[in-house]
């Protein structure tokens, strides 16, 4: 039965008002950890939609204002998110000490405990591999190149995805662009083997003196040119220590030089019908993110490491002067999964690493958006 005419019009004028009125301060309505109020405030971020700009990093984790203070310290220490300066004294709030204690903002603003409901737990993060799957990568000591293949078939584009663990973690958010954007996904992976030419690792050596890594890089060449995709992504891990002729370890102030010549080697031996991206390697963590936040699960700051500006990360700057050389492209990450400094280890409420130096599979899904916006431009 329906209710009587009145009525009905009362309820929908109650609607219109609710829906009309000022958003309350206390309600967090998309879950993005920042109240609806604070985000009508300052129109930086829109109280219902967690994701405002679409990008794959929550609000509540944005840096809108490039202070270098994530948008839900804004509102914890009161400060507006859409100046970087918000009371006019000549410095940034990331620098300011709101509790005069001796500690800058942006080093307390992960002064929290871990999350309620952070997924994946930390019992469960250094499984949470997410990728590509079982099969997809050649194992230890084996040349063989495994390709896996993902998207819809009988399309005219194809992306070839290359690259150690660390690009296998990426293989999620890569294949779930392929099925949104119809483009063809082959996978070349091999974990613990860097990519680039001329390069072996203290691993490597220690396996088999860099036999299979060196034949599985000539193996996947042969097979990318057999059939050459419209676009090669490469990505792997820049951490690794790296051997001198000698058999020494080669200076850390050494490796960017061989990164870049191995990068421009690589680039040399690939098809001139296929454009390469290049993709930088995901920030680096001081601590184990897991290990030490089993020990600090109530200050989520001990546990987090420092951003790296473009100068610092002297390998990436390497990948970059050797793409710009070869008339190739570069993107990167770098500063979603790192919008501030410190680094975050959980965004929203996703525990964003496995292990020290791999994200995991849960929040790498989460950079769906962000790989879209790098590969749409090329492909278009």
């Amino acid at each position: 039965m329906r209710p009587p005419a009145a009525i009905r019009a009362l309820g929908l004028a109650l609607l219109a008002v609710t829906l009309a009125a000022p958003v309350s301060f206390a309600a967090d309505r998309d879950k993005d950890g920042l109240r609806d109020g604070f985000e009508a405030r300052y129109g930086v971020t829109s109280p219902n939609l967690k994701d405002s700009d679409w990008d794959g990093v929550v609000d509540g984790a944005e840096d809108s204002d490039g202070d270098k203070l994530g948008n839900l310290a804004e509102q914890r220490f009161g400060l507006n998110p859409a100046k970087q300066d918000t009371d006019g004294d000549g410095k940034k709030d990331g620098v300011e000490d709101h509790d005069r204690d001796g500690r800058t903002n942006r080093l307390e603003q992960y002064q929290l405990p871990i999350p309620s409901g952070m997924k994946p737990t930390l019992a469960k993060a250094p499984k949470d591999f997410g990728g590509a799957g079982g099969g997809c990568d050649a194992r230890q000591g084996s040349a063989v190149v495994k390709r896996c293949w993902f998207g819809p078939t009988g399309t005219g584009t194809k992306v070839a995805l290359m690259g150690d663990s660390h690009a296998m973690v990426l293989a999620d958010p890569f294949r779930r662009v392929a099925a949104s954007d119809r483009f063809r996904l082959v996978t070349y992976f091999k974990g613990g083997c860097p990519p680039v030419l001329g390069i072996m690792s203290y691993g490597q050596r220690n396996l088999d003196g860099g036999k299979s890594c060196r034949n599985w890089r000539l193996n996947a060449i042969k097979s990318i040119n057999a059939n050459p995709p419209d676009l090669l992504v490469i990505t792997a891990s820049e951490s690794y220590k790296l051997l001198n002729p000698s058999g020494g370890i080669l200076p850390k102030t050494k490796r960017p030089a061989r990164w870049r010549e191995g990068m421009e080697r690589l680039i040399d031996r690939i098809s001139s019908k296929t454009e390469i991206l290049v993709l930088g390697d995901v920030p680096q963590n001081w601590e184990h993110p897991v290990k030490c936040l089993k020990q600090h699960p109530r200050n989520m700051a001990k546990c987090t490491s420092r951003w790296q500006p473009i100068a610092k990360r002297g390998v990436e700057k390497a990948l970059r002067q050797a793409v710009d050389a070869k008339g190739e492209r570069f993107a990167t990450l770098y500063y979603k999964i790192c919008p501030t400094d410190p680094c975050p280890l959980v965004q929203g409420k996703t525990l964003m690493w496995r292990d020290k130096s791999h994200l995991s599979g849960t929040f790498a899904r989460k950079l769906t958006p962000a790989v879209r916006k790098i590969l749409r431009p090329i492909l278009d």
